[in-house]
């Protein structure tokens, strides 16, 4: 595997000053690591996304992957531990759609379509309302940042 090599990486130029070998000698193993993880994670998403592209899974399918891809990597371990995070379709201020691109193949989420119905709704409100009815998260601020934005009350 090509990060077990990574031991073996070492520096020309011993410069006591900046060297930017040494950098990149000590971040390429993590780089690797991450790239991997991207990688593995790549492959095991049966579906094309944005700019990852299947020929096999041609279709965005919202119903099984509207996820975020997570990876660890264990001590000792010799590969990443893959993990999924859902994404909150009722939390989105806009629904999963079409995007202008992969002609519209998608396996949409189900409740998507609620969602869009809930933005629809609240779309002849002013700006600032709109806002608080979409992302209704002021709460979840600290209190001195609970202005209201005077542009987004217009």
């Amino acid at each position: 595997m090509a990060v077990s090599g990574c031991d073996e990486i070492g520096v020309a130029a011993p410069s006591p000053g900046a060297n930017p070998e040494l950098v990149l000698a000590y971040r390429l193993p993590r780089m690797l690591k991450i790239a991997l993880g991207v990688a593995m994670g790549a492959l095991a998403r049966t579906e094309s996304r944005g700019a990852h592209y299947r020929e096999d899974y041609p279709a965005r399918n919202d119903r099984d992957w509207l996820n975020r891809t997570l990876f660890h990597w264990p001590t000792g371990a010799s590969r990443p531990s893959l993990g999924y995070e859902a994404l909150e379709v009722r939390a989105m201020e806009l629904p999963p759609g079409s995007r202008g691109y992969g002609n519209s193949q998608i396996v949409p989420h189900p409740e998507t379509g609620q969602r869009q119905d809930q933005v629809d709704a609240c779309q002849e409100q002013p700006r600032g309302e709109r806002s608080d009815a979409l992302m209704p998260f002021l709460h979840l601020l600290p209190p001195k940042y609970r202005n209201p934005n005077q542009r987004s009350r217009e």
